[in-house]
């Protein structure tokens, strides 16, 4: 993440009222955005504000879907996606 407007409405969403009943199933993680680090290289994050979804269940974390430079109701929409998924397995 960074300081920029962006990554901080992408932050607020996460607060979303909306989502607040699902949120107990889910961890997150801000990581800092730094050229050439470590973390970026593993998730193939190369901009900020990314969101990655990751299940974390099996022996290795294993990558759900990443999304960059986009709005509130497409990271509402993947969220919903994912944690239908899980609630399913």
């Amino acid at each position: 993440m960074d300081d920029k407007p962006k990554s901080t409405a992408f932050l607020q969403i996460f607060g979303d009222p909306l989502l607040a009943g699902e949120m107990d199933k889910v961890a997150f993680a801000k990581v800092d955005l730094k050229k050439d680090a470590e973390e970026c290289k593993k998730w193939k994050v190369t901009q900020a504000a990314t969101l990655v979804l990751i299940d974390a269940s099996g022996d290795e974390p294993k990558v759900l879907k990443t999304l960059s430079g986009v709005g509130p109701k497409a990271i509402k929409t993947a969220l919903e996606d994912q944690l239908k998924k899980a609630v399913k397995k």
